[in-house]
Parts: C-alpha cells; sequence; structure tokens
C-alpha cells in the first residue's frame, strides 16, 4: 500500500475539493501551489515546496462564502481560480499572493490559529478577498469550472436548484440556464477534445446528462447515462471528445463512449481489503483520467486502473 508523500492540515474543518494551481511538470522538484477548498467556508492556497519532501505552508485563505464551498477550479495556466459554495455563490479569483490582508473582518476558531503557529516554516497566510462574484443559482452551487485555459471570461456551473448555468465572468451576468426539472446536480465536466457548448452533469436521480447549450429547455439534455447508483463525480477524457469517466455511490468506476450511452464499456470496483482480508467497498467521491490511467478517491481510500479509451484495460495498478 503506497504513502502519501505529505499531508496538508491547513482547514479546521474537512476539505471537500482541491486542485493543482501550479501548471503540471513530470518533476518531483520544484514548488507547487495547491488550492483546497473546505467545509469551513474558505479556500487556502498551500505552497508546497517539492514533491520529494513534506515541508508545506499556507499562503493565503480567501474569504467570500458564508456557507461550505464545494468546489474549487483552476485555469491550466493557474492565474485564475472559480469556487462554487452551498450559500449558492460563485466566486472568481486570481491566485496572486497580495501584499497584504485584502479582507479584514474575518474571525479565525482558536483551534486554526493554533495550526497555523504549528505548520512547518509558515508566514502568517494573508486574507485575500474575490475579483468577481457571481449570483443566480437559487440554492446550492455544487461545481464551477472555466471554459477553458485560454478563456476565462466563460465560466459554467450547475446546482440544487435543477440547473446548468453559462456566464460572463466579466460582466458577472449569467448568460444562459438549462433547466432539468428535478435533478439536483452533483458535478460538471467541460467536453476537452470537442464542442466547449458540450457539458455533462451528474445529478442525484442516478443519471449522468449531456448538456448542449446551443439549444435551451429540456431539450438540452440530449443524451442520458444512467447508473444503478448516484453518480457523484465524472471527468472527460483530456483528447477524445467521446469518452467519459465517471464514479457512483455504489462504489464502481465506468468508462462511457457518449456516442452509445445505454452501456459503460468498462467498470472497475473500488475494492480494499481490511487487515483480516475482508473486502470492503464504499462511496467514489472524486474521480480524475490522465494518461490512460483512471484514479478515484472515496470513503475506502484511493484506487488507480489502466483505462484507455478503448475500454478494455482493466488492470489495478
Amino acid at each position: 500500500m503506497q504513502q502519501p508523500i505529505v499531508t496538508i492540515s491547513s482547514h479546521d474543518a474537512p476539505v471537500t475539493s482541491t486542485c493543482w494551481v501550479t501548471p503540471f511538470s513530470a518533476s518531483l522538484e520544484g514548488e507547487r501551489i495547491i488550492a483546497s477548498a473546505s467545509l469551513d467556508h474558505t479556500i487556502h492556497l498551500n505552497r508546497l515546496s517539492s514533491l520529494s519532501d513534506s515541508v508545506w505552508s499556507t499562503l493565503a485563505t480567501l474569504h467570500l462564502h458564508t456557507a461550505p464551498v464545494s468546489s474549487v477550479s483552476t485555469s491550466s495556466d493557474g492565474r485564475h481560480l472559480v469556487s462554487a459554495g452551498w450559500d449558492g455563490v460563485i466566486g472568481i479569483w486570481t491566485s496572486a499572493i497580495p501584499n497584504q490582508d485584502e479582507v479584514w473582518d474575518v474571525e479565525e476558531t482558536t483551534e486554526k490559529k493554533k495550526r497555523r503557529r504549528v505548520a512547518e516554516g509558515s508566514a502568517e497566510a494573508v486574507k485575500k478577498g474575490p475579483t468577481g462574484v457571481l449570483r443566480s443559482h437559487t440554492a446550492r452551487v455544487s461545481k464551477a469550472i472555466f471554459e477553458s485555459s485560454e478563456n476565462v471570461s466563460r465560466a459554467y456551473s450547475c446546482g440544487w436548484d435543477s440547473t446548468v448555468r453559462s456566464w460572463d465572468v466579466e460582466s458577472g451576468t449569467c448568460v444562459n440556464t438549462v433547466t432539468l426539472p428535478d435533478r439536483a446536480h452533483l458535478d460538471l465536466a467541460l467536453s476537452r477534445g470537442g464542442s466547449s457548448s458540450v457539458l455533462y452533469a451528474a445529478s442525484a436521480d442516478r443519471t449522468v446528462s449531456l448538456v448542449d447549450l446551443r439549444t435551451n429547455g429540456a431539450q438540452s439534455a440530449v443524451k442520458t447515462f444512467t447508473h444503478p447508483s448516484t453518480p457523484s463525480c465524472l471527468v472527460t477524457h483530456s483528447s477524445s471528445a467521446h469518452h467519459l469517466l465517471t464514479g457512483a455511490y455504489d462504489g464502481a468506476l465506468r468508462v462511457w463512449d457518449v456516442r452509445s450511452p445505454r452501456a459503460a464499456l468498462a467498470r472497475f470496483e473500488h475494492v480494499v481489503n481490511d487487515k483480516d482480508d475482508t473486502p470492503r467497498k464504499g462511496k467514489v467521491l472524486g474521480v480524475d483520467w490522465a494518461h490512460d490511467l483512471a484514479a478515484c478517491a472515496g470513503e475506502v481510500g484511493f484506487g488507480l486502473w489502466r483505462a484507455g479509451i478503448g475500454g478494455n484495460e482493466q488492470e489495478q495498478v
């Protein structure tokens, strides 16, 4: 069983979402910045000196949300962040670290102050405010993402109000709303290999919907991928416009060819053995897919599989 390189404990409540702010590099050396969102209503920018040691510090805490933060995502150049919260608000941020606090009326818990003092090599983190706020959702926002690395003026979001929304970030306005009735949306992904108008929304009614933003109303849900259990997370393939990976509460990952939505191409069971070799399975809560490797995190830990877009590779790493 592999062990983590480093554990970053900057929040005083469970972490809900993380992302790399520093652009990807295969080298273990070099500074990395990691953004994390939490039930403590904040987002943190954490500095990791390198992937070969465990020295970390919190550079900034980002303050806007008045309820738990569902997700944080970044542009691929690492210069911009977008957050989604249970308060129905979406925050737009830069990753630049200010020289002084931008927010002053934030009260911190005693436990959080203590953690800052004991963090290895950490200076006092500055408090940072958003560059923009997007408001239109009428319930919890589950996920917000930018359109692409080159275009951070357009963002997309989904929430518990049964809507998928498109945003003009510069003006702060919602420019398109797709309503899929009676579906609380849990996660959102943009097709990375094809049209930027195609999104996938995972919902609590055990479906994933392909949403075409070029059409309006219920007709926007062009295809539906039915799961036996709630799909909590999803990710599109980095180069193929036709492939999707989902993770669900039944402890399974599924590879889909979106041209044939009736059945998944492949299915991976996230099962681990306890100390007495008893198999244990739990909900999958997060997935990623890169370099023909499918990864998941969930109630029973972390899993990794070889998963090409052919759908035949099912070897657990």
